[in-house]
């Protein structure tokens, strides 16, 4: 039977401890209270694997926006929509600079016609939306895709 620690920091937020093997779940607190100082004024719920109680506390985007978990006492998981808007910009943006890098590649190597398109489309990149104000759901936020540019032939 395998067990978890959820902590709740003082903040709101959650950090979870599994033992690792050969050590209890006693013998793993103990470890993180020694490493990570905010444990010290956390407060914790030991949760049973085979309990339903795991999946029960998750919430319904999964560990998408894991660091935008929030508790409070024993309540399942919640997600703080601000901060799970940061991130989805942030991995939204890492994708728009690797399509964007990717372009100015093709731009850079293509003749003529093929290089005024591709400079097109990656102006066209410039433009996608990253605004996500209006997703004020944790599933609308989860699914939420960009509407890319087709890439030039």
């Amino acid at each position: 039977m395998a067990f978890r620690r959820v902590w709740t920091l003082a903040d709101g937020s959650v950090m979870i401890t599994t033992p690792g093997p050969g050590k209890t779940i006693a013998e793993a607190s103990q470890d993180a209270l020694a490493s990570i100082p905010a444990l010290q004024t956390a407060t914790f719920q030991n949760i049973d694997d085979a309990s339903g109680t795991w999946a029960a506390l998750f919430p319904a985007s999964g560990r998408q926006f894991r660091s935008a978990w929030r508790r409070a006492g024993n309540n399942p998981l919640t997600v703080d929509m601000p901060t799970a808007r940061r991130i989805k910009a942030e991995r939204i943006q890492v994708d728009l600079e690797r399509r964007d890098r990717q372009a100015a590649g093709r731009e850079m190597a293509e003749p003529g016609a093929s290089k005024t398109a591709w400079s097109a489309y990656r102006q066209q990149l410039r433009g996608v939306v990253r605004d996500l104000s209006n997703l004020t759901t944790e599933a609308a936020l989860a699914s939420f895709t960009p509407a890319w540019p087709t890439e030039p032939a």
